[in-house]
């Protein structure tokens, strides 16, 4: 894993935090420049990336080149909030995550492991503005409120397990709820629902 932060204190911080948690941090870097020379020298599996990006000499418009520099690497955006930029970048399947840093330090490990693992993690608001949304055409306004929330801690990256234990319920009725998700969105697994409803509603927000 690679961390590119703005804050080279924070970038650090973070690096030891993950560390700690016992993930593999291979460095960290706080320019552009730096940072795709790291990314050569390491081919890492993910990267974390200060979502505002600017101060970076403007990272977030040269994705592409980073992904082309690290292919393999799933790229994590942390940032105070989801900006245009943010949304656009999401919308083209350029960052397979969003962490917001309001979350705590368990989340964010949680997060990325789950982005490693091929999941789409994105704010639980995000999806809870897209529930908000109905319509004829839209696939969300036949989901009950239960699959709403099913929806938001997939999406988060949470296994069934997990999900059962923040709603109360059962393995076996997450389990259920999946099934029927899956079927009114037209999808087959979990990955596919959390991109769709992601996509979804950054569209609508752009």
């Amino acid at each position: 894993m690679v961390i590119a932060h703005r804050g080279r204190v924070y970038a650090e911080g973070l690096g030891r935090l993950l560390e700690l948690a016992g993930l593999d941090v291979a460095g960290t870097a706080c320019e552009h420049d730096a940072l795709v020379d790291l990314l050569a020298r390491t081919s890492p599996d993910v990267l974390v990336l200060d979502g505002s990006l600017d101060p970076l000499a403007g990272t977030l418009a040269r994705l592409t080149a980073l992904r082309a520099t690290a292919p393999d690497a799933r790229v994590v955006a942390l940032a105070g909030r989801v900006d245009d930029r943010l949304r656009h970048a999401a919308r083209e399947s350029e960052v397979d995550g969003i962490v917001l840093t309001s979350c705590t330090g368990i989340e964010l490990v949680s997060a990325i492991v789950q982005v490693g693992a091929g999941h789409a993690v994105v704010p639980s608001g995000c999806l809870r503005a897209v529930a908000g949304r109905a319509g004829r055409d839209d696939p969300l306004a036949g989901l009950s409120r239960r699959q709403h929330e099913v929806l938001e801690l997939l999406a988060l990256g949470l296994d069934n397990d997990e999900i059962g234990r923040r709603l109360y319920i059962s393995r076996n009725t997450v389990k259920f709820h999946l099934r029927a998700i899956y079927d009114r969105l037209g999808v087959n697994n979990r990955v596919s629902a959390a991109r769709l409803l992601a996509g979804d509603h950054l569209r609508s927000a752009a």
